[in-house]
């Protein structure tokens, strides 16, 4: 069995062979068809590829000197005191998800601030550090999460499951009844790790 991939658009091809594999890659790599299959996965598994989505949650951190926030009001976190990092994560989803991957940081740090000054004020402190997640642009993930398209049924996601001529057996949030899950990830690769060994 030969596998073809492309890390990235435009770097160079790289190819690997084995008698037995297990592939985890997330499913928006295999939508994106940047690893060729040699032969081509059947038909039923291409559709099941193309019908089910891949959806994108992009999370903006902002790290501050001291917390400035209630710990009492609903949809605040806290990070444990062990710690001894106070932090704010902002969840963005969907098309707008997407859209905000566009921007670059000093924009979305600034988008986030005016939201936060219209909650807790002008006296808050300005954060100190940031981390900002691109998923749907990550050409290692294109996306963050499966989901169930429209169009779609449970029986795509055992379509994708399937092992191949004894040889080539997914595994994956998207490959498992628990997607967008990384208890439904985890439980996958138990799945896959059986089938091939009871293949051996």
């Amino acid at each position: 069995m030969r596998v073809v991939c492309r890390a990235e658009p435009g770097k160079e091809e790289r190819s690997f062979e084995a008698n037995k594999l297990v592939l985890t890659v997330p499913l928006g790599v295999l939508k994106a068809g940047t690893i060729k299959f040699n032969p081509p996965l059947p038909a039923n598994k291409q559709s099941a590829i193309s019908r089910l989505g891949m959806g994108t949650l992009n999370k903006c951190c902002l790290r501050f000197s001291r917390p400035f926030w209630p710990t009492t009001v609903d949809w605040l976190g806290q990070i444990p005191s062990g710690s001894g990092q106070p932090v704010l994560v902002g969840f963005q989803a969907g098309a707008a998800a997407v859209a905000m991957e566009t921007m670059n940081n000093e924009h979305l740090i600034a988008s986030a601030m005016e939201s936060l000054r219209g909650i807790f004020g002008k006296g808050m402190p300005e954060p100190i550090g940031a981390q900002i997640t691109r998923w749907h642009s990550d050409p290692f993930s294109g996306g963050a999460y499966s989901f169930s398209a429209l169009g779609s049924t449970p029986s795509d996601r055992e379509e994708l499951a399937k092992p191949l001529a004894k040889r080539l057996f997914f595994a994956g949030e998207a490959s498992h009844p628990m997607f967008g899950t990384v208890h439904g990830a985890y439980l996958s690769g138990l799945r896959a790790a059986a089938e091939l060994h009871a293949n051996s």
